[in-house]
């Protein structure tokens, strides 16, 4: 008997089982930063393309900085989390900076409306669990001995407002300030800005500052967005010590149709796809990853991976041979998730997948507890399967979530559903356990999301494997006996209850 994921996973066609990083290396001696950054589609905005050279040359400090107004980073902090590894790689150091107190202010930049104020205590529960994230994501990038950690509630703490506005009021000219797109952008809008947020890139401006003081830094990385706060920070330390300082952003991440990746690959424009394990499942991860377009795939490989271009070519080279292979989907997604969570959360993502896509018969082959792993790697409905026996799949389906009317139900039976890899077409198919149960009381249903003709090309059944419209839940029944009146679905770190 299989007892552990570790016995079952084995590796993907085509994806290599581990990064070929190079700590503090270069991937190419033949190749300069900017050539380097320029082909992986990084390089965005620069204040002077002298910073380049010497970032080449290496011996530089580049800081970036998060606010931790969740608990969580996101997928879109991959970009920059990479380009600032390309630079460590050319012999430079990072400073990684958390904004504790700046958390409290509010950044306006790419909001049409302000933030809520956190508690304080809120603020260092979300420092402490993005900290222990981007240390984990350095270690897996190679660079965790060359970064270091900083929390910008160091200088503020200590220090007065008539201190802070002695040190950097007279410095920022008000026009300058009011012409940042950031700041342009809100007065404009109905509710328009307040003082608080107004006065954002003064402290982002002086947090350039104190690091440049405290610690060398002479380079600002971030997204697009931030180059206003970028650009302010960079005039407030050439004003208060004389000398230059630079910044560069990247383009925010975004499919091959230029729709933000970040916060929306999930699915639905609302969901965001978190890197905490807690927020957003590795399995749903891994799942959003390998339904990327082929072109959106190629590009994140080059902006993502930890890997030389020469590989990004050969991944880019099998895929193209064969695409159905999805290799470079494969290959991002294994990545991916052994980047942010590990290699175990890796196996048990691959495992769910085969068994949700492939072969749920190796379910019979697993001890119960890569079973419960398992489960809580997929959306799951827990139910009383005793009072589902008997009941047409047309109506289970409807009571379960994945069809909203009976009418829907029979159109995915008549084209789509599978129970355990088997394709039921029967309307009057009922629930039967003996059938339809595999160890452990789990039955996995598959289906596609029925379109129109008119809007998408029917898909057949074989094309479901990573369709990004293929949907598979796991029923369970109850550890216990059960005459529960409903339905929980639980799944993606939400519950609702669903009626009988």
């Amino acid at each position: 008997m299989i007892t552990s994921l570790r016995q079952l996973v084995t590796k993907s066609a085509g994806v290599s089982s581990h990064f070929h990083v190079q700590p503090h290396s270069k991937y190419s001696e033949s190749l300069s930063l900017k050539q380097e950054l320029t082909e992986r589609h990084l390089l965005h905005q620069v204040t002077d393309e002298t910073v380049l050279d010497l970032l080449q040359t290496g011996g530089q400090t580049v800081y970036m900085g998060i606010d931790p107004t969740g608990n969580s980073l996101h997928s879109g902090h991959l970009k920059p989390l990479s380009y600032l590894a390309h630079i460590i790689r050319y012999g430079n150091k990072g400073v990684l900076l958390l904004g504790g107190a700046t958390a409290r202010i509010g950044d306006p930049s790419g909001r049409d409306s302000e933030r809520s104020v956190l508690p304080e205590e809120t603020i260092k529960h979300n420092s402490t669990d993005i900290e222990q994230s981007l240390r984990s994501i350095t270690h897996s990038l190679g660079i965790s001995d060359r970064v270091i950690f900083v929390n910008n509630e160091d200088w503020y703490n200590p220090l007065s407002i008539l201190d802070f506005f002695s040190q950097v009021g007279s410095a920022m000219r008000l026009s300058l300030m009011l012409g940042k797109n950031s700041v342009k952008r809100r007065m404009l809008l109905p509710n328009g800005l307040n003082f608080q947020e107004f006065s954002y890139q003064a402290f982002q401006a002086y947090d350039f500052l104190q690091l440049y003081q405290r610690y060398g830094c002479t380079v600002q990385l971030g997204g697009a967005d931030q180059w206003g706060n970028i650009t302010a920070g960079c005039d407030l330390v050439r004003k208060k010590t004389g000398h230059s300082v630079f910044g560069l952003t990247t383009g925010l991440l975004v499919d091959s149709k230029g729709n933000k990746l970040g916060k929306s690959m999930g699915g639905h424009p609302d969901t965001v796809l978190w890197l905490s394990s807690s927020k957003t499942a590795p399995y749903t991860l891994y799942q959003s990853f390998l339904r990327l377009d082929d072109v959106t795939c190629i590009e994140l490989v080059k902006q993502l991976l930890p890997i030389s271009l020469t590989e990004v070519s050969l991944i880019e080279r099998d895929h193209i041979a064969n695409p159905s292979v999805r290799v470079a989907q494969k290959q991002l997604a294994s990545d991916v998730i052994r980047m942010v969570h590990g290699n175990d959360e890796l196996r048990k993502a691959e495992l769910a997948t085969r068994i949700a896509f492939e072969d749920p018969s190796h379910m019979n082959e697993m001890g119960e507890e890569s079973i419960s792993e398992l489960i809580h790697s997929l959306p799951y409905i827990i139910l009383s399967l005793q009072e589902q026996i008997g009941v047409l799949w047309v109506d289970l389906l409807v009571r379960i979530g994945l069809a909203s009317t009976q009418e829907n139900a029979l159109s995915i039976i008549s084209k789509t559903l599978k129970i355990n890899g088997t394709r039921i077409n029967n309307p009057n198919e009922v629930f039967k356990p003996h059938q339809h149960l595999l160890r452990g009381d789990i039955s996995i249903v598959k289906i596609a999301i029925i379109v129109l003709p008119s809007q998408e090309e029917e898909k057949s059944t074989k094309d479901l494997e990573y369709d990004s419209k293929c949907e598979t839940t796991v029923l369970k029944g109850p550890s216990k006996p059960s005459s529960a009146s409903t339905l929980t679905k639980r799944g993606k770190g939400r519950e609702k209850k669903l009626k009988k």
